[in-house]
């Protein structure tokens, strides 16, 4: 995508987008950089934070390692750059952003690679890898831009493993940071193999063959490079072993032939002639002759002297250690018995260890033998001193050890005895190679850490006699640099074959993905529409016989949808004949649902049928007894059957024949059916059917359906109207049955409201003083007050409000109240003159309150009949009780007088039982019948 504010442009509207000449493809793509951008940015400065504050965490532990704080620094760099990239993605500059966040990679990974050591593997393809991750991510279609980049990096990595420009700080000593190195190149990693699995799940052919080619390219190139680079470094750390190992047992030959040789000149200083004499005169117990003595001492002292070659001196002791002749004067008459050469010296030749000795104040090595006599008899010790010079210069000497090679040789307590390549003096060695030969008095070799601090290559000896370890190193970056000039140059390759695997790849991806571009290009415009379209066959590979393949599919294809185009118009036809009929079943199913009145209802269904179908006649019968009789027509004819009363006996005829069977009957041709009854009024009739309206399982009726042409009538037309019919029957039945219910509910109402009314008109004639008042005083009673108002309201059942003009009282208005429409009485109220006059809010108020007034004044009414009512069956069931614990009939007619007496409150009661005879029998007779049972409760008795 072109440089510009793209970023701008993602957060936009769509409608601004649009008037900025952008497609939609290109601000999805805009936007979907921008998203993948803040992620890179994010994740990359978090990293640089992290990173920059383990160097100074690292530099804090080791501060004399400047190259950790310079390293900060240019992570802070690096930081820097993702800001200014941040700045300028918020501009809309995406392109420059993305250079910018290259730019900062170089810039962490090219100084993790200057300044510090033994981590190429980490920033070199760590740097790489992460260059071509964040170009695929944020710069997708600037690959000729950060493909070379990353390359670039590559050979700046290698050219500064090369020259060194700056001493490197060795990360192999910090394990926190080679462990984050390490990890962090790991992510990268997964990250690049998470990017390419998503090129071949989501990417293009070209994305996907390209990949391929670099993958499987890099992957032959980094396995041969690692293979080689394990087993170069295998091999070399053998071979610079060899050859240290090499310069460590000549250097051991060269220190053995110099202890021989100090055996042998020591040997020679007590032969020739008078050599034994003299010693014996000077060694033995008896005081010999003082003037033999001297000659003896002076004889021999003189030989000493003269045979000093390798020892800086020789000297003599007796068996009580005493130095009876030296060719150092000075050291005659010293005393050396608790010396571990004396002792050692009178049993065989002995090579003391390496010492210091005060009084020379210098390191000295001193071999000593035993002095025999004629009978084999030890007389003495016979020992010479000899000083470093020899073995430091035998250690200096650095044949086939480079530049930063040497030898040297360290003591038990770990002091280095000879001279150190530095001439430093006073070094104790404490390295690994030292503690191994020191520790375990063996042989080894190792990569470890020199007294000097540098890694080196180390081949360590234990040598017994002198009781010292033999050290011979080398430094581990001139000891394999071979190794990595072969690793680098194994880098070099793989970049190269990398470069040469993606120009091929272009060339061949654009070979094999062009053609096919076409091919899915005319294949979109042919299924957009454009079926002339042909594809270029420009190739005879398999590209070629696909465009060929589809071209004949294309012709095919055109012929195809020119006959299909005939079915298609007669699949629509019908179709459009499919929805109608749905359409008009839909109008029917509301209908039928949203009209309850019958005659309305049925109507409008005939019309409806007839108007949706393009019939010439639609007629509805209804059974009625054994008739089926016409209720609705459509047009002129069914007007006039409608007034003479057309009507058809159930079974007779299409109409009756359906109703008696239940079952649609069809006649395509009409003058063909049989039953049919021919209509006067309906002469064009050439194809009729009859529907049966069946409804709750029943059949109440039938549907005429008739057309002008013949064979109207198909399978699918018959099921819709049936479905139709069904509808219509269940509605006409559910408004018969809706019409019945009103019925009742009308009347059920008519009567309980006559039972209120009349109960109410009782209640006020018993009460004609119910009238009630609030004002300032409180609720009293109301009194015969009856005001015009009132008096007009009650008449007109309505709320009524008089002017100030017309009432005596200020601003009046009387409310009805009404019980079940019939109005009770009247709420009558006013407001104060200077209040004003009532509003609609403050009107509707009222009429709401009194009709719950009139509802509770009913329910109070209910409350009192259902407790007079439950009052007098009390009394009945008393009564009865009492009449029935009475065991006489006297008893019972005497128990009844009294509580009717009693609850009645008459004068007089009188209760007489008799028998009615007939008219043949004597007034005598009947009246001794009456009086057999009887009783009476008069008031005073």
């Amino acid at each position: 995508m072109p440089e510009g504010k793209v970023a701008a442009s993602a957060q936009r509207p769509p409608r601004e987008a649009e008037q900025s000449g952008k497609t939609a493809t290109e601000i999805s793509d805009v936007q979907h950089r921008a998203t993948r951008f803040n992620q890179v940015v994010l994740t990359l400065s978090v990293g640089a934070v992290v990173a920059s504050s383990l160097y100074v965490l690292a530099y804090m532990l080791q501060p004399e390692v400047w190259q950790l704080l310079a390293e900060a620094g240019i992570t802070v760099l690096a930081l820097i750059s993702a800001a200014v990239a941040y700045g300028l993605a918020r501009r809309g500059k995406l392109d420059a952003a993305g250079y910018w966040i290259i730019f900062g990679v170089m810039i962490a990974y090219g100084g993790g690679e200057l300044l510090v050591a033994n981590a190429t593997l980490y920033f070199a393809v760590g740097g790489v890898l992460l260059i071509i991750l964040v170009g695929s991510m944020i710069l997708p279609r600037k690959r000729r831009v950060w493909l070379p980049l990353a390359g670039l990096f590559g050979v700046y990595a290698w050219l500064v493993n090369w020259f060194e420009p700056l001493p490197r700080y060795d990360i192999t000593q910090s394990i926190l940071l080679t462990l984050v190195t390490a990890g962090v190149t790991f992510l990268v990693a997964l990250a690049i193999l998470w990017q390419i699995a998503r090129a071949f799940r989501i990417g293009t052919i070209r994305t996907r063959l390209l990949v391929a080619f670099v993958t499987l390219t890099l992957l032959v190139a980094t396995t041969t490079g690692i293979v080689s680079a394990v087993m170069g470094y295998r091999s070399g750390q053998e071979q610079m072993i060899a050859q240290l190992e090499s310069v460590a047992t000549l250097k051991e030959a060269e220190i053995e032939t110099w202890v021989d040789t100090l055996q042998t000149e020591l040997g020679t200083m007590l032969t020739g002639a008078n050599a034994g004499q003299y010693t014996r005169i000077l060694l033995q117990e008896e005081a010999p002759e003082p003037a033999d003595y001297q000659e003896a001492h002076d004889k021999l002292q003189a030989r000493f002297q003269k045979s000093l070659n390798w020892l800086e001196e020789t000297f003599m002791m007796d068996l009580k250690g005493h130095v009876v002749l030296s060719s150092d004067a000075t050291q005659e008459g010293k005393i050396h018995a608790g010396e571990a050469y004396f002792q050692r010296g009178l049993e065989d030749f002995y090579v003391h260890p390496p010492s210091y000795s005060p009084s020379l104040g210098r390191m000295s090595v001193i071999v000593a033998q035993p002095v025999f006599d004629q009978r084999g008899t030890v007389i003495g010790v016979l020992a010479g001193r000899a000083g470093m010079d020899t073995l430091s210069k035998i250690m200096l000497e650095r044949a086939g050890l480079g530049q930063t090679g040497e030898t040297y040789l360290i003591g038990t307590n770990h002091a280095m005895l000879t001279e150190s390549r530095s001439g430093e003096e006073g070094i104790y060695v404490r390295t690994e190679g030292a503690n191994a030969a020191i520790g375990n008095h063996a042989h080894g070799a190792g990569v470890y850490d020199g007294y000097w601090g540098e890694p080196v290559v180390g081949v360590y000896h234990w040598l017994p006699e002198l009781e010292v370890a033999l050290l011979a190193e080398q430094g581990q970056a001139e000891a394999f640099s071979s190794l990595y000039m072969m690793l680098t140059v194994n880098a070099g390759v793989v970049l190269v074959a990398v470069m040469l695997a993606v120009g091929a790849s272009l060339f061949v991806t654009r070979s094999i993905a062009n053609p096919l571009a076409d091919l899915a290009e005319t294949a979109t415009q042919i299924a957009a529409g454009d079926l002339e379209r042909v594809a270029r066959v420009e190739r005879e590979d398999e590209i070629g016989a696909v465009a060929q393949a589809f071209n004949r599919m294309t012709a095919r294809l055109r012929d195809l949808v020119g006959s299909l185009e005939q079915r298609v118009a007669e699949r629509t036809r019908d179709l459009e004949r499919r929805s109608a009929y749905l359409e008009a079943s839909a109008q029917v199913g509301h209908a039928a649902a949203s009209i309850l009145e019958t005659d309305q209802l049925m109507r409008q269904v005939v019309d409806l049928i007839r108007e949706q179908f393009g019939l010439y006649y639609v007629g509805l019968f209804l059974v009625e007894g054994e008739w089926a009789v016409l209720r609705a027509g459509t047009g002129e004819a069914g007007r006039i059957m409608l007034a003479r009363g057309h009507r058809l006996r159930v079974g007779a005829g299409m109409i009756g024949w359906s109703i008696a069977n239940a079952q649609a009957r069809v006649a395509l041709e009409a003058g063909e059916d049989a039953v049919r009854r021919v209509a006067a009024e309906l002469p064009e009739t050439r194809s009729e059917a009859a529907l049966p309206l069946r409804s709750r399982g029943r059949v109440i009726g039938a549907l005429t359906v008739q057309h002008v042409q013949p064979g109207a009538f198909d399978r699918d037309t018959i099921v819709v109207l049936q479905t139709m019919a069904d509808q219509v029957a269940v509605a006409l039945d559910n408004a018969r049955l809706f019409a019945e219910a009103q019925a009742a509910m009308e009347a059920e109402h008519r009567a309980y409201g006559e039972l209120s009314r009349a109960a109410w008109r009782d209640l006020l004639r018993a009460r004609p003083d119910l009238a009630y008042r609030s004002d300032e005083h409180g609720v009293t009673g109301a009194g015969d007050v009856w005001r015009p108002e009132m008096e007009q309201a009650w008449r007109e059942g309505r709320t009524v409000q008089i002017p100030n003009s017309q009432s005596p009282t200020p601003n009046p208005l009387a409310v009805p109240i009404k019980v079940r429409g019939h109005v009770i009485g009247v709420l009558d109220t006013h407001k104060p003159g200077d209040a004003g006059a009532w509003t609609p809010e403050e009107v509707a108020l009222l009429e709401a309150l009194t009709g719950r007034l009139g509802e509770a004044l009913e329910s109070a009414r209910l409350f009192q009949d259902t407790q007079r009512r439950a009052a007098r069956e009390q009394l009945t069931r008393e009564i009865t009780d009492k009449m029935r614990r009475a065991v006489s009939v006297e008893g019972i007619a005497q128990t009844a007088v009294d509580e009717l007496y009693r609850v009645l409150g008459t004068s007089r009661a009188f209760v007489r039982l008799g028998v009615v005879l007939s008219p043949q029998k004597g007034a005598e007779e009947q009246r001794s019948q009456g009086a057999e049972v009887q009783g009476s409760r008069e008031e005073g008795k």
